[in-house]
C-alpha cells in the first residue's frame, strides 16, 4: 500500500502527547515526508511541525491527511469528521490506524467516492471476535504459538547449568 507523501499530520482535538503517538512517530522516523500538522482548538498534542490548515498543507504539496491521534477506544469521533471530509475534497487522500474504518462513516466514504480519494485503512481488518488476518493465516499455516519447539543440546546444557 503506497501512500502518497508528503503528509499533513491530523492531531484533531487530543489533550495530550501520548494520544498523538502515531504523528509523533512519522516525525521522529520521517519528518522530511511531513508538511504540518493539522490540530482542531483545544489540541494540546504538538509535533513540533507547523501548523497548517488544510488549504496551506495543499498548497505546500500534501497529498494525504494522516490521522495522527486516537482517543480512547481507537473510535472516530464526530468532531473529526467535517476536517477529514474538507481534506478530502480539498484533494487529499486520507490513512487511518483507528478501530473505526472510515469508509463506514458515511460523510467520508461519500466525499471519498466524489473526489475518487484514497481511504488507506493501516490497520488489520478483524471480524467480531476473530483474530487478527495474521494469526488467522498462521493457524491456517499449521503454526501454533503454543507448540513446543525442541531446544538444541547446546542451549538445553546452557539453561541447566544456570538453574542450579
Amino acid at each position: 500500500m503506497a501512500i502518497e507523501k508528503p503528509y499533513l499530520l491530523f492531531l484533531g482535538d487530543v489533550r495530550d502527547a501520548l494520544a498523538a503517538k502515531t504523528a509523533h512517530g512519522v516525525v521522529d522516523w520521517r519528518r522530511e515526508w511531513c508538511v504540518g500538522q493539522f490540530r482542531l482548538p483545544g489540541c494540546q498534542a504538538d509535533t513540533g511541525l507547523p501548523d497548517m490548515d488544510i488549504a496551506a498543507a495543499r498548497k505546500a504539496g500534501a497529498k494525504t491527511l494522516v490521522i495522527g491521534a486516537v482517543n480512547a477506544g481507537g473510535m472516530l469521533p464526530e468532531s473529526w469528521i467535517a476536517s477529514i471530509v474538507a481534506a478530502i475534497e480539498a484533494g487529499m487522500d486520507v490513512a487511518s490506524g483507528l478501530h473505526d474504518r472510515l469508509v463506514n462513516v458515511p460523510a467520508i466514504r461519500a466525499a471519498a467516492e466524489a473526489k475518487s480519494a484514497k481511504l488507506h485503512e493501516v490497520r488489520p481488518t478483524r471480524t467480531g471476535n476473530s483474530p487478527p488476518a495474521r494469526a488467522r493465516s498462521a493457524r491456517a499455516s499449521g503454526f501454533s504459538p503454543s507448540a513446543r519447539i525442541a531446544p538444541s543440546a547446546r542451549n538445553t546444557r546452557r539453561w541447566r547449568s544456570r538453574r542450579r
